[in-house]
Order: C-alpha cells, then sequence, then structure tokens
C-alpha cells in the first residue's frame, strides 16, 4: 500500500459555506474533521472538532444556509456534528476518492491561514494514488508533502479502546450498524 500526504489550500472561498463562516474569525474555528459522510440525499454529515468560543461559531454558522443541523459543545472547543448543503468543490474533492479508489486517512487537519486548506493522506495502490494525485479538481492548489508506503500501523484511537469495546466496534461494523441506513439496532446488536 502506498500513502500520499498532501496539503491542498484554496484562497477563493470556493471550498464550503462552513468555512467561509469562519475564515476570518479569530475567537473560533474548525480544527479537524474526523469524518465525513455523504448521504443519500446529496447532503453530508461531519464529525469535526472546533477550537475557541463554541457560542461564535454557532452564531456565524447558524446564519449560513448551508448549516441544516448543528449539534456539539455550547460553550468551548470539542466534537461537533454537523448536517450540511454540499459544495461544489467539496462534491469534486469526495468524487476523487471514489473515482481513484483511494481511503482517506482520518483525521483531515483544517489549515486556518491564508490561503484556506486542509492537510490529507491518501491510501490506496501505487496506481490509484498517483492518480488520485493526478486528477485534482480544478480550483484548488496541491502540494505534496510526503510519499512512502503506509505501514498499516493501528490508530491511537483504536488502541485506546478496551477489548471488550474493540469487539462490540467490530460487531457493529461487521451487522451494518454504520451503514446508510442502518441494517441494524442496538438492541439486536446486544
Amino acid at each position: 500500500m502506498r500513502y500520499a500526504t498532501e496539503v491542498i489550500t484554496w484562497d477563493d472561498n470556493s471550498f464550503h459555506p462552513l468555512d467561509n463562516a469562519l475564515a476570518n474569525e479569530n475567537a473560533a474555528h474548525l480544527e479537524e474533521t474526523y469524518y465525513i459522510s455523504p448521504l443519500q440525499d446529496g447532503t453530508y454529515a461531519h464529525l469535526s472538532r472546533f477550537r475557541g468560543d463554541m457560542a461564535v461559531a454557532r452564531d456565524l454558522l447558524s446564519d449560513t444556509d448551508a448549516v441544516l443541523d448543528l449539534e456539539g459543545p455550547t460553550d468551548q472547543d470539542g466534537l461537533a456534528y454537523l448536517h450540511t448543503e454540499p459544495s461544489p468543490l467539496l462534491n469534486e474533492l469526495m468524487t476523487t476518492l471514489f473515482e481513484h479508489e483511494v481511503v482517506l486517512k482520518w483525521p483531515v487537519t483544517l489549515l486556518n491561514g491564508n490561503p484556506r486548506g486542509m492537510r490529507v493522506t491518501l491510501i490506496g495502490t501505487d496506481e490509484s494514488v498517483s492518480q488520485a494525485l493526478a486528477n485534482s479538481p480544478p480550483g484548488v492548489s496541491v502540494e505534496l508533502e510526503r510519499i512512502g508506503q503506509f505501514d498499516g500501523s493501528v490508530s491511537p484511537l483504536l488502541v485506546s479502546l478496551t477489548e471488550r469495546q474493540q469487539e462490540v466496534l467490530a460487531t457493529a461494523v461487521s451487522h451494518g450498524y454504520y451503514n446508510m441506513p442502518r441494517e441494524t439496532t442496538q438492541a439486536e446488536l446486544a
């Protein structure tokens, strides 16, 4: 398996209204996205970490039509669930993953500067990683930071789970609990 870590930047506020809403705010920013799930209706569900004053972030995001729902901390930083409308650039970046059979290593780190950007790591075969890198969507700049053999080490998040928690997680995944729509319930898993 190959991996490529790259920095993707944009400077025309085209990535997403969510990013645009926080672009000029020093009191709060989006730090990392732990997962983005494309939904059947064309919208996205995100699990993201915010830093700073969540009250400020909530005010800014509530004024953004693209944010359909926000659940998370009410005062200071932490993880938040977001349900958002797509943007053309976000759709193009997600399509790159599907078209070139690469996996995105989570979390994605957001760069809060000028230009705006994110650091991502793609994992796949030599060919799929090369094709994904060569077919970046227009409107972004891509700088390759490093490329090499992926060592496949286990995520520190997974290692921090107890054996029982890992067993429950594996069972939930194998029975389709995280699929859309869900293929099982918590009661059935228990």
